[in-house]
């Protein structure tokens, strides 16, 4: 059986083909992260890269001997938790900045005001 091991990128992903006796089947193979990208993986167009082509190696090792583990996605509800902190946050961040905006000004058209109101 053979294993391939994907590096994952933002524009671009790199695999590996090791064999069950854990030899690298050829060079790493790039392919963009599009539909185009994983057709041309499926032609196995060939091409170097630099580090890479070393990631995806390791990956298909690490395949190949089982020491991997499976991840989990969290809790829909958790999710929208830390999405809603997250705007709280911005939302915070936002007022803060307003607010010295305004005592700047005010202080630019009224100085005795901070004097005259607490």
């Amino acid at each position: 059986m053979y294993i391939i091991g994907i590096d994952i990128g933002k524009n671009h992903h790199e695999a590996s083909i090791v064999s069950p006796e854990g030899k690298q089947i050829g060079h790493s193979l790039r392919f963009a992260t599009t539909h185009k990208g994983a057709d041309s993986l499926r032609k196995m167009y060939i091409r170097q890269t630099k580090n890479d082509s070393i990631d995806s190696f390791l990956i298909a090792e690490v395949i190949r001997f089982g020491q991997f583990t499976t991840t989990s996605m969290a809790d829909e509800n958790i999710l929208a938790m830390r999405q809603l902190c997250r705007y709280r946050d911005s939302v915070i961040s936002s007022r803060t900045e307003i607010k010295l905006r305004i005592g700047t000004i005010m202080e630019q058209i009224f100085p005795e005001y901070e004097k005259q109101f607490s």
